[in-house]
């Protein structure tokens, strides 16, 4: 196994197109860091070049304490899992798990050892003397992850690969790869445009956008301290609501105005403030959907309005679309409690009141878009 340092990493494509810039990274021996953004954010090009499938412009790639810029891709110990799976269609499953072993002209026993204990890890040993077209989105993609940990890497990359399998089958691909990854405990790159993915695979995130690094974090740091406006939008389902707003500051006190409501905001939020030392200025405020609370009759007076453009029945969950002005809200209720069915005012054109919790609402400004508050440990 082996860490993986990326050192001011820069590609650049036909001299002014910017791939990758100021790309710093250092993965642990054994860890699992997800690439997470948009198409053309550079995620996929980074793994590239960790693979060696591009060259770099500038900086310097380690894996363990080997610089490898210059090293072929067959000598960096790395394995490689593609979203098209790149399967040799004429050959059955055995073979294309067994191609790499025969090319180092490792011995048919041990060749047919490695082979079995990695599709009995994966499951697919009834599938063996199967050629590729016999096989589905799924079982190919077990085969393509298979074919990789045979070479027993000392890390393992993988390029969006459950981006062609439709929805249930990316669901239990993901289940499969936490097992895996439990099971041969190597290092993970993994790339992808899936949050959820993101989430739920990886033990440190790398938020991407335009070729740069936005912030890099455990899932918990980056979906409940975003750095700035693009990760708070990018990172949860659905999407954080964004208002405008106001920071006031009364002597050493702060508060946040948006609209006619006031935000009290609580002493952990109030002394990063402070140490900040930050005026009043005009912010965004963003509050996730479930985070937002709905307000009885009686209270109305102390938030905000709007109308119920439509609801959707998520199952556990329901979505209320609220039309506020010229923007739209989105709060997220739990279904088959006292604040679920029932108690929530369903019917298209009802006025509907709720409150946004200063515990739970990110400050941003509005010039740079950076959150106004520091990391705060919870």
């Amino acid at each position: 196994m082996a860490t993986v340092t990326l050192k001011g990493i820069k590609k650049i494509y036909d001299k002014d197109v910017l791939a990758v810039s100021d790309f710093d990274l250092e993965i642990a021996d054994k860890e699992f860091v997800v690439l997470v953004g948009p198409s053309g954010c550079g995620k996929s090009t980074t793994l590239r070049m960790i693979a060696g499938l591009e060259e770099i412009t500038e900086g310097e790639l380690y894996i363990g304490d080997r610089l490898v810029n210059n090293v072929a891709p067959k000598d960096r110990d790395i394995a490689m899992v593609f979203q098209n799976y790149a399967l040799y269609p004429h050959m059955t499953v055995y073979d294309n798990m067994a191609f790499s072993l025969k090319l180092r002209k490792m011995g048919k026993k041990e060749i047919d050892k490695t082979v079995r204990r990695a599709a009995e890890i994966l499951d697919i040993t009834e599938y063996l003397k199967r050629k590729p077209k016999a096989l589905s989105g799924g079982q190919k993609q077990r085969v393509a992850i298979g074919r990789a940990i045979v070479r027993e890497p000392q890390v393992f990359l993988m390029d969006e690969p459950l981006s062609n399998l439709d929805a249930k089958l990316r669901n239990q691909m993901r289940a499969e790869i936490i097992k895996l990854r439990q099971r041969i405990d190597t290092t993970f790159v993994y790339v992808t445009h899936d949050q959820t993915e993101a989430m739920t695979l990886g033990d440190r995130i790398v938020i991407m956008k335009d070729a740069f690094i936005q912030q890099t974090g455990t899932p918990h740091e980056v979906f409940n301290h975003p750095a700035n406006l693009f990760v708070a939008g990018f990172i949860g389902t659905p999407q954080m609501n964004f208002f405008d707003g106001e920071l006031k500051k009364d002597d050493a006190s702060y508060s946040v105005r948006v609209g006619e409501a006031y935000i009290e905001l609580p002493e952990s939020k109030q002394r990063a403030l402070r140490e900040a030392a930050h005026e009043e200025k005009k912010i965004t405020v963003g509050v996730r959907p479930e985070h937002i609370a709905l307000l009885s009759e009686d209270d109305v007076e102390e938030g905000l309005s709007g109308t119920l453009l439509f609801s959707e029945m998520m199952g556990s969950s329901v979505h209320l679309h609220i039309k506020m002005g010229e923007q739209e809200v989105i709060i997220v209720r739990p279904t088959g409690t006292r604040e679920g069915v029932g108690h929530v005012p369903y019917d298209v054109g009802a006025n509907v009141s709720f409150l946004l919790p200063g515990t739970d609402c990110h400050l941003f400004d509005k010039e740079t878009e950076n959150n106004l508050i520091e990391f705060i440990a919870d």
